[in-house]
């Protein structure tokens, strides 16, 4: 026959380690939440080197047609192709931000 009191004590002794994990579980989320807003706002920083690409970008065309306005339609095509892969990386910064937000 198991002792009342063994069973007591085992199951104070439960009560007491759920209570100690699930306090522990929350304060590991609760910081590491303010660690995903710290990174998603770092990560967002990343959409400042595609406005500034984009921007180095416009201003070589603009230099480029104002030396030859002959190349227009080519030089065109590569800016457009340029800046297309300057806000790709824009993107996926800002999605990458998103994600570290909803850590």
């Amino acid at each position: 026959m198991i002792d009342p009191n063994l069973i007591q004590m085992w199951t104070g002794l439960l009560e007491w380690t759920g209570s100690l994990v699930v306090h522990t579980a929350s304060s590991i989320a609760a910081s590491s939440t303010g660690y995903g807003l710290l990174w998603a706002g770092i990560a967002a920083l990343g959409v400042i080197g595609g406005g500034i690409g984009i921007g180095i970008t416009g201003k070589g065309l603009m230099d480029a047609l104002a030396r030859n306005p002959q190349v227009a339609g080519k030089a065109m095509v590569y800016a457009i192709l340029a800046m297309a892969l300057a806000e790709a990386t824009s993107i996926y910064a800002l999605v990458i931000a998103f994600m570290l937000m909803n850590k």
